[in-house]
Formats: structure tokens, sequence, C-alpha cells
């Protein structure tokens, strides 16, 4: 309603209407005060909301940088004990090659030494080898020159025997043989043989014999009939001969049980009598 067109007329319930509407009006005041106390509540709120999240970044640049200082101090750290580290390893890794190179010229010492060793070692076993060939070869040949210089000297034994035996042929004579050699002595074959040896002829076989040789003819003569067994007498009392040689060959038997022969006076019966 209007005002000015209802001052002309009298309306005695209008200060009531007025006073309800004053009312009204303040009740919508006091709506509105709430309202805004409500709506600057809100904005405070966001506005501590939004200085909170304006806030975050700084707290989280400050966090990431308090972050990023420990991380740096703990990578120059690192870097630190890893480079003190490799260091360390270095010297001991140029300790333990130096180690390792003073042994391996050491073992090179060594294995020259054994080298050495060996090859002195496989000299003189070479060389042992070689005398003990040498021996075996010197001994063999010497055991083949005494088997055959001692039957040598036991088939001349023999012969000599047979041929001082009594009843040997008068002028036939059992070989005598080389005691070097083995072989039999061509120089003399019957008893008539000994009057036509030269001076040299005896020295020879007295030599092949392994006898002495006298200086004078005569000397050098009697030794080497006394070789043969030429020089015992025919006078002498015993079974009828048998040569020794054969009867050994025939009945295995050995000179010392050959017959026994008892001699006239006078009578060489050994080449040293």
């Amino acid at each position: 309603m209007n005002c000015r067109s209802s001052s002309a007329v009298q309306d005695f319930g209008q200060p009531t209407l007025l006073t309800s509407r004053v009312d009204a009006l303040e009740d919508t005041v006091q709506d509105l005060d709430r309202q805004m106390d409500s709506v600057n509540v809100k904005t405070d709120t966001f506005e501590t909301t939004m200085a909170a999240i304006h806030n975050q970044p700084k707290a989280m640049k400050e966090s990431n940088d308090k972050m990023t200082s420990q991380v740096t101090k703990l990578e120059l750290s690192m870097n630190s004990r890893f480079t003190e580290m490799e260091l360390s390893m270095d010297s001991r890794f140029k300790k333990l090659n130096t180690q390792i190179t003073k042994m391996n010229n050491d073992l090179k010492k060594v294995d020259l030494s054994i080298n050495s060793r060996l090859q002195d070692m496989n000299s003189r076993i070479t060389e042992l080898s070689s005398d003990m060939h040498s021996g075996f070869e010197e001994m063999t040949q010497k055991n083949d020159q005494t088997s055959i210089k001692m039957e040598a000297l036991n088939k001349n034994t023999m012969s000599r025997f047979d041929n001082r035996l009594p009843g040997a042929p008068p002028d036939a004579l059992e070989p005598l043989f080389n005691v070097n050699t083995g072989k039999q002595i061509q120089s003399v074959n019957s008893r008539a043989d000994f009057a036509g040896m030269t001076y040299v002829a005896m020295a020879e076989c007295l030599q092949e014999l392994g006898l002495a040789v006298p200086k004078h003819k005569d000397e050098r003569l009697r030794q080497v009939k006394k070789a043969y067994g030429a020089q015992c007498a025919h006078s002498t009392v015993t079974s009828p001969r048998v040569s020794i040689r054969k009867r050994n060959a025939d009945e295995g038997l050995s000179l010392q049980y050959a017959p026994q022969i008892y001699p006239m006076k006078g009578c060489d019966t050994t080449m040293d009598c």
C-alpha cells in the first residue's frame, strides 16, 4: 500500500500494521545479518583454506629443499666413501699386483732352478747310465775273456796231463790253446817241433799261454816244453794211458778225480816243478 495515498484515509489500525511491518523488516534484517555472518564465516573459512592451500606448496618446497639438502649431503658422503673405498681398493690391488708379480718372479726363479736341476740330474743319469752300460759291457767283456781264459787253461791243463801220461805217443802232443782268444796254438803239434822253434816263436807261444817269457833261449825252450808237459820221463808205473779230456767228457769227471799217477824219481808232473 502506498503511504501517501493511505495518509488521506484515516485508519486507526495503521500503526499496528506499521509496527508489524517494522518487526518483519527487522526480522528480515536480522536474517540478513545472520546470513551475512554465515557468509563471512564461510568466507573466512575459505580464505583460511586458500591460505592453507597457498602455504602447502611453500611447505612442500621447504620440505623438498630440506630433503634435497639431505640427499645432497648423503650423496656427497657416499661419493666420499666410494672415493675412499676406491682409493683403498686401488691401493690394495696395486699391492696385490706387486705381490703377484714378485711371486711370479719367484716362481720363475724356482722353475728355472728346478729345470736346471732336472737337466743336471738328467745329465747325471745319462752319464751314469752310459757309465753303467760301459761298465756292463766291460764286465761282460771281462767275463767273456775270463771264461775264454778259464776254458783255455782247463783245456791246457788236461792236454798237459795227457801229454805226461805214460803210454802217450812218443812224438804226437795234445794241443794247447791261446788264453786270450781260446784258439788252438798252431806252432807246436809234435815233440819234433820243439827243435825247430825260433827264439821269437818261443816267445809268442809263451805269450799265447799267458806265461812269462825268459830272455835266455834254452830257458824259453824249457818253459815251452814244460807248458806242453813234454819234459816228463815215460818210465812211470801206472795203468794204461787214457786221455783225461776224453775220459772227463765221457764220464763227466773233473780233473781232481783223475787216476793217481806215480812218477819215478826225477819226473816233472806239474808245470811248476
